[in-house]
């Protein structure tokens, strides 16, 4: 019996599953407004000098730009009209006395602290910062929830993202302000890897010491026999694979059976459902994601002031800290870590909660030791990220995969905290831009299923390099075309993060598959926190941002030329599996095989960072 086996008689099915996914999904729906609150929260409104004292604010003050509208950042030295010599005459000096801005729709950080001409700056380094923040925390809080447990790492997040984010409400300066941004990264990277992990199996050697997760992906479920059928669709936390125990992608039947799904994807927070429901509890939490996105905008339009936005999106999380301590350990942590006693207690808990407490009764430490034996087994193994460059194959795989997520990210995140560069509404853009990846997710599932990984990463990253590059060439006036551009790139980066999450897994072998996942995780998080800092460049000239995006992209479109294919392959247990696959690359399909292999493939399409949320 394996455990998820002992799971399903023993306590899967009952109230308490109900509230488990309530009390994980919550939290996931408030944490989507933090990743993208900056958009609202740093708008910058249309603004201009400030007149000097005892004067009015007119022609005769402000120099008018090419839009017919003043400067922004330039005033008249003298009146145009006044009788002066000609070398002085139209002489302009920087907005010495301040600015004044259009609040008629909201305030911002930008207004109140003057983030703008020569300050403009600052902004992008407080998003860099944030993003900084979900970096360090993931690689912080990843190592002490491998010490201290996930349950207490989850709760611990959730009050420092409360705290933080209404410290952030309440800063008098931008400094204090980006410090508690940095620490709100911290405590959404503590969330998503721990709602993750609590499904999967941890302890040394897992892979989740210090390349935990932190952004949240859904996730699909495939199924493979000759012609591809559409099973399941979910979504998830991103958490880095655990490897698989066998190889749960070779079946004889092209029927879904959820209890073969490969032990490398757990769902979040699925440990206590039984597998016949893992697919629905995915399903439920990445809703709740998604609804986030949407929820957003109507807050930001509800409520114009940033302090109060930022209060609001964060006080929730109070209430999750209160909640989260019903939440149980993961099972399989209190296994590996020696906590068995607490492990069987729990589980008896969990059975009694759900009206079957006769057969948590019945239930043994012994059982449920025997069941997690080949995990305990796992755990006990060690990779390091040395093993990702030990071979040719290895370091080509790792060198393209890794620019492809860097460029990913970075490009991604150009555009989704770009929102009030194209000129349209605001708050209608962010729904556009939140509701194209739906129909991207569905596009690159089917590409990727008739015509392939490869061909389908490379595609979508070149095409978003394009897009992103036309942007230089529409002259600014032509709103609609330009939004249509970001829109079409944006869903093309969405399809990127998809196809890679399945792509990654599917190229490294088992032996070393966490690390590889962790790593190019890493990565992605380096192209987000990159992305705010590479738009200072547009003070040089405007048009140097988007070079540098596109071309990054087009290079890792570039990259991914040079990776192999891996539609219809079985995953690779070791190095040799991979070379194989390498050397078989030119060789024609045989449809026999093809048509006797049904694979189980988890695929998961992008959201924020998490975006890159």
């Amino acid at each position: 019996m394996t455990f998820a086996e002992l799971v399903d008689r023993v306590a899967s099915k009952g109230p308490f599953q109900f509230l488990h996914t309530v009390l994980l999904g919550l939290p996931i729906l408030s944490m989507a407004n933090h990743n993208l609150l900056q958009i609202f929260t740093a708008a910058t409104p249309a603004h201009h000098c400030r007149p000097p004292p005892n004067a009015s604010a007119g022609p005769w003050v402000l120099p008018m730009g090419p839009n017919e509208k003043p400067e922004p950042c330039l005033r008249f030295v003298y009146p145009p009209n006044a009788s002066l010599p000609n070398d002085t005459q139209g002489a302009t000096e920087p907005c010495l006395d301040g600015w004044t801005y259009d609040v008629s729709t909201r305030d911002s950080i930008v207004t109140e602290w003057d983030l703008v001409c020569n300050s403009n700056k600052l902004k992008e380094m407080a998003q860099s910062i944030f993003m900084a923040g979900i970096l360090i925390g993931g690689l912080v809080l990843g190592d002490l929830s491998d010490r201290f447990g996930r349950k207490p790492i989850l709760t611990c997040s959730y009050l420092l993202l409360a705290a933080s984010g209404s410290g952030a409400a309440f800063s008098p300066t931008l400094p204090i302000y980006s410090v508690f941004r940095f620490l709100c990264g911290c405590g959404i990277s503590g969330i998503t890897l721990s709602t993750t992990i609590l499904s999967e199996p941890q302890g040394e050697g897992t892979g989740t010491r210090s390349l935990g997760s932190t952004s949240l992906k859904p996730r699909v479920w495939l199924s493979h026999r000759h012609r591809v059928t559409l099973v399941k669709q979910g979504a998830a936390p991103l958490g880095t694979p655990e490897a698989p125990s066998e190889h749960n992608n070779k079946h004889n039947s092209s029927s879904f059976n959820t209890e073969d799904l490969p032990r490398a994807w757990h769902l979040p927070g699925v440990e206590w459902v039984s597998t016949r429901m893992r697919a629905v509890k995915s399903i439920s939490l990445g809703y709740f994601y998604t609804s986030g996105q949407f929820i957003l905008p109507g807050l930001a339009y509800a409520i114009p002031q940033w302090r109060w936005l930022q209060l609001t999106v964060s006080i929730p999380f109070f209430a999750f800290f209160l909640l989260s301590w019903w939440l149980p350990e993961s099972i399989r942590w209190m296994i590996l870590s020696g906590r068995s006693s607490k492990a069987l207690k729990t589980f008896r808990q969990v059975a009694a909660f759900n009206g079957k407490k006769e057969e948590g009764e019945k239930l043994s430490l012994e059982e449920i030791k025997l069941n997690l034996q080949k995990e305990i087994t796992l755990a006990k193994a060690k990779h390091s990220i040395a093993d990702l460059f030990r071979t040719p194959i290895l370091r080509r795989v790792t060198f393209c995969l890794s620019l492809a997520w860097f460029s990913t990210g970075f490009a991604y995140y150009s555009l989704a905290m770009g929102v009030e560069e194209f000129g349209v509404n605001l708050y209608v853009l962010q729904l556009i831009f939140g509701g194209v990846d739906v129909p991207a997710k569905f596009i690159t599932m089917v590409s990727i299923s008739y015509l392939g990984r490869h061909t389908t990463e490379a595609v979508v990253l070149l095409l978003a390099g394009g897009c992103i590059l036309s942007l230089i060439f529409v002259p600014s006036d032509l709103l609609t075309l330009r939004t249509v551009l970001a829109v079409f790139g944006k869903g093309c980066l969405s399809s990127s993060f998809s196809c890679l999450f399945l792509y990654t897994s599917e190229l490294y072998p088992t032996v070393i598959r966490q690390t590889g996942m962790g790593i190019n995780n890493l990565w992605t998080r380096v192209g987000s926190m990159t992305a705010p800092l590479v738009k200072i460049t547009g003070e040089l000239k405007p048009f140097i941002p988007n070079v540098i995006f596109g071309t990054i992209a087009l290079l890792g479109g570039s990259a991914a030329l040079f990776l192999p294919e891996t539609l219809n392959r079985p995953l690779p247990e070791t190095v040799e599996d991979l070379e194989n696959w390498s050397l078989q690359a030119k060789e024609p399909k045989q449809e026999p095989e093809a048509e006797n292999t049904s694979q189980r493939i988890p695929l998961q399409p992008c959201e924020l960072g998490l975006g890159p949320n």
